[in-house]
């Protein structure tokens, strides 16, 4: 397994499946897994997403942890060499999880990277420096 994608979940069920398919779409040289951890949204999104998607992991939490803790909690059951954590609002584009996992296993004394992140219109978002 490359690589770990953590999504945390708070009554967002549509920009969650864009973000999911966008990953199986972009995503075809290096294994994944989706790890969903749901911040207690007590709505149907776990029968919609594995409806759609039954690989994706699903982990349920009994409160609103928050983003950090949910993230944790995602990550503490995790089985990927790497780990994504990824916004809700992401749709993964030209390939972009393949190229970061290449250029990390190209240089194995990096501990992380980064992409370029676009606004809605495609303009570069200004995303560090």
């Amino acid at each position: 397994m490359d690589v770990s994608n953590i999504l945390v979940n708070y009554k967002s069920a549509e920009l969650e499946l864009n973000c999911i398919e966008s990953i199986y779409r972009e995503t075809v040289h290096h294994g994944f897994e989706i790890i969903l951890v749901d911040n207690d949204s007590k709505d149907c999104f776990k029968e919609l997403v594995w409806g759609k998607y039954p690989g994706v992991r699903f982990l349920q939490l009994d409160y609103n942890a928050g983003f950090a803790r949910a993230n944790n909690a995602g990550i503490k059951i995790s089985t990927g060499e790497y780990i994504l954590l990824l916004n809700t609002d992401t749709i993964v584009l030209n390939g972009a999880i393949d190229k970061s996992i290449a250029l990390l296993k190209k240089h194995p004394e990096a501990v992380g990277c980064g992409v370029q992140l676009l606004n809605p219109d495609g303009t570069t978002q200004i995303s560090g420096a």
